[in-house]
């Protein structure tokens, strides 16, 4: 691991024990509970989780993922695209959400999510080659990431942001075939079961990448499109030529 990608991680875990274990004032600041906050609370929430899980989770994630893009924009670049696609991904529930993004906690933990989910969309993307073991590799990595980034983003939130959990267990159980999904576990089709309860799964209109398309348009998703938003201005902005020297 890079030193700049262990920087990263070791912030993030920072600010979580300063926040929620030593209830440092100046440092729980950072949080962006809802849209009422400060500005400059779009981009300094990218640094701060829901609980130990959110962040554990998260950390894991981009380690691998984060692994991955350094190799392709260097360790300032991840730490670019972190924060941008945090960034993005607040704007965008903000604006998804509506007036529910105004409500209490509803945007706890959604900037960290997709800073993370930018990362990894950003390293998929800028690996990407025309091979079966690029596609096998990047199958088997999606199978994985998915679960994590979207079945619970934002755990323990109150409903109006923590549909996001449940539209993201709908998109996963409408675009992976039955097999993938016995083997996620209970968990997630227990997740999958609240989704179809708040009436996102007859919004996805079958399975397949009709039913996925779907529930992506779903108000609870705004903050991946964000986030995926942020990876496709990295990549873009990693293939402009460089000029000679």
């Amino acid at each position: 691991m890079s030193r700049g990608l262990a920087a990263l991680i070791a912030l993030n875990a920072l600010i979580f024990a300063g926040a929620a274990l030593a209830k440092l004032p100046p440092i729980a600041a950072l949080a962006l509970y809802n849209a009422n906050g400060t500005w400059w609370q779009f981009a300094t929430s990218a640094f701060v989780h829901a609980n130990v899980a959110h962040l554990s989770r998260n950390m894991f994630l981009l380690w691998i993922w984060g692994s991955a893009l350094r190799r392709e924009v260097t360790g300032p670049g991840v730490w670019f695209t972190y924060v941008l696609c945090a960034l993005g991904a607040n704007m965008a529930a903000v604006y998804g959400l509506g007036v529910k993004a105004k409500a209490g906690t509803a945007l706890l933990g959604v900037a960290a999510s997709g800073g993370v989910a930018g990362v990894a969309l950003a390293a998929l993307l800028l690996t990407a080659r025309p091979s079966l073991r690029w596609i096998m590799g990047a199958a088997l990595a999606v199978q994985f990431t998915l679960p994590a980034l979207l079945a619970v983003p934002v755990p323990y939130m109150p409903a109006a942001a923590g549909g996001a959990g449940a539209a993201g267990a709908a998109v996963l159980t409408k675009l992976l075939p039955g097999w993938v999904l016995a083997g996620a576990g209970e968990q997630l089709a227990g997740a999958g079961g609240g989704a179809g309860a708040l009436g996102l799964g007859a919004a996805g209109g079958g399975n397949g990448v009709g039913g996925f398309l779907a529930a992506l348009k779903a108000p609870a998703m705004s903050w991946l499109w964000g986030a995926a938003a942020g990876a496709l201005l990295v990549v873009v902005l990693a293939r402009l030529p460089v000029p000679p020297e």
